[in-house]
Parts: C-alpha cells; sequence; structure tokens
C-alpha cells in the first residue's frame, strides 16, 4: 500500500501546489543542515567505537554526485543492531544538547519504526509522518539485522516482518487521523479505498499499543544468530528486497561526500544495483522520490 499511495502522491506533487517546495536557497540550506547533523551523529560514533554508513539515497549520492542528490530533502544512514543499540545508550550524553533522539519503544513517541535524530528547534512536517510533536528537522537510521540462511526462511520471516510494518503504518493512519493526508488520499475512489483500509485495519487493531508492536517487531527481526546474510526490515524494497550477503556491507569502505570521508557498503555496486538498478541513470523528473513537505523552518524559536 505504501508503493501505491507514494505513487499517487507522486503525482498529486508534480501536477498542483498543495506540497511546499524548496527554493533553490532552502534547499541547499536544509541538505547542509542535515550533512552537518549526520556528522554530529557520526562524531559521537567514532568515539565510542560505533560504525555508521550511509544509506539508500544518502549512498547513491556520494556515489554518483560525491553529495547530495539535487533534488533530494532527506539523510539516511544505517549500522547493525549491536551499535543501534549502543548509540541509543550513549546518545542523550553526546549529543543530547542539540538533539532528540526517536527511538520507536525506547525513547519518545515515534511514528516510525526505526531511528530517527532530530535538531531541536526547527520544523519538519512531511504528510507521511506528521506527528502531533517532535516534527523537527531529522535525519534517519536503520537496523541492520541478521537474517536466517534459508530461502524458505527468509520468506516466512519477510511476510511476517513486512505485515508488521504494514500494520504500523495502518495503526498510525487511525491514531494521527490527519486531515491533510487524507484529503490528500481520498481524490479518487481507488486511494480512498486504499485510505479507508488503512484507517479500519488500524481501528481495528487499535487496543494493540504502537509501543507494544514496536517491541515485537524489533524482538521478532533482531532475534537470528549471525550468518551470512543481513537484511533492512525498513528498507524501501521491504524485508525481502534488501537481503543481501554480509559481505556486501561489511567491513564499511570510504567515500567522499561533500569534501568529506564517510563510510558506506563494502560493495556499494550491489548494494546500489539492489536498490535502484541502473543507478548511475539520472532519473526524469516524474521518477524521482519525493518527502511531501507540509511546512518547515530553520529556526522555531524566531
Amino acid at each position: 500500500m505504501k508503493r501505491v499511495t507514494t505513487n499517487y502522491l507522486n503525482k498529486i506533487a508534480n501536477t498542483t501546489n498543495v506540497f511546499y517546495e524548496f527554493s533553490d536557497e532552502e534547499r541547499k540550506k536544509f541538505q547542509s543542515l542535515l550533512f552537518e547533523m549526520y556528522l554530529d551523529v557520526a562524531q559521537a560514533c567514532k568515539k565510542h567505537n560505533i560504525s555508521i554508513m550511509l544509506s539508500g539515497g544518502s549512498t547513491l549520492g556520494a556515489i554518483r554526485h560525491q553529495g547530495f542528490i539535487p533534488w533530494d530533502d532527506d539523510w539516511d544512514a544505517m549500522m547493525m543492531r549491536e551499535d543501534y543499540d549502543r548509540l541509543t545508550q550513549i546518545f542523550d550524553k553526546e549529543l543530547g544538547d542539540k538533539y532528540i533522539l526517536s527511538v520507536p519503544g525506547v525513547k519518545e513517541k515515534s511514528n516510525e519504526l526505526f531511528m530517527e535524530v532530530i535538531r531541536k528547534d526547527t520544523l519538519l512536517r512531511r504528510v507521511h509522518n506528521n506527528k502531533k510533536n517532535k516534527n523537527g528537522i531529522r535525519i534517519d537510521i536503520f537496523p541492520i539485522e541478521n537474517a536466517p540462511s534459508g530461502k524458505l526462511a527468509q520468506k516466512i520471516v519477510g511476510y511476517i516482518s513486512d505485515g508488521m510494518r504494514i500494520l504500523f503504518g495502518c495503526k498510525n493512519t487511525f491514531i494521527n487521523r490527519d486531515p491533510f493526508y487524507k484529503a490528500c488520499l481520498v481524490g479518487t475512489f481507488k486511494m480512498s479505498v486504499v485510505y479507508y483500509v488503512r484507517y479500519i485495519i488500524g481501528m481495528l487493531f487499535f487496543p494493540i499499543s504502537q509501543k507494544r508492536l514496536c517491541s515485537w517487531f524489533n524482538k521478532f527481526t533482531s532475534g537470528f544468530k549471525k550468518g551470512k546474510y543481513i537484511a533492512i526490515p525498513m528498507g524501501s524494497k521491504y524485508y525481502g528486497g534488501e537481503i543481501l550477503s554480509r559481505e556486501v556491507f561489511l567491513p564499511t569502505k570510504k567515500a567522499i561526500f561533500n569534501g568529506v570521508e564517510v563510510d558506506i557498503p563494502n560493495d556499494v555496486h550491489a548494494y546500489l544495483k539492489n536498490l535502484y538498478g541502473d543507478y548511475m541513470r539520472i532519473p526524469p523528473v516524474e521518477e524521482r522520490a519525493q518527502h511531501f513537505v507540509v511546512d518547515f523552518s530553520f529556526d522555531t524559536t524566531k
């Protein structure tokens, strides 16, 4: 359902002015802030011997542009589960002055199943994750989990993981009841069905708290022994689409991003090809990923 929703919102964004459009100057400033945030987190990680690497579009930016994808407006990173948990433990001491850490089921209320590092005194509201609080400019960090070795086991685990992930999203639709999100989706019969199916599923499972669902998801996806394969359950291609051999990710290697050394997956070609296919091709405007900004501010104290 997420892919259907995203495609429809892309169409709205390309044919209307309902979403906020960054000016070139704003986008550059926004990207600069995201990079600064990542460097702050990476410095704290280095101090505590925690490994963090770029993921998704940020990795693609490093390889194809040696910096941000020109139209990009987010930052993605990832780390192995043990490093992910250690960052949660040391975060407040090292980074709490400037940032809020949102970890589902652990710290702060979250509308996501992955870690978000949020800059204090900023505002960023997007139609997909339009929280009632903690709406600051953020970077995303995804846990990398051990995956089963057998193909059948991988498929079964993938179905269960993806089912819990979809259920979490449906519960968000019901809990938030965001009128702007609803107005965007109910413009056609097909998308109205998508919205109300999500809403009804979320309503039926409302007695299960988001914190409990997060706990189940994390325990299930992180409960496998170290082996040949690892997976990113919250990746853009879902569990089954992001199972790769451990050697694709580890050990990390260096790349240049905005003139600074950053860590990326070891076999970055295999990683990016799995995500994007011909990743060096510049996609046409209508195929470019968008994040549907509703409102933002670099400084909410002013």
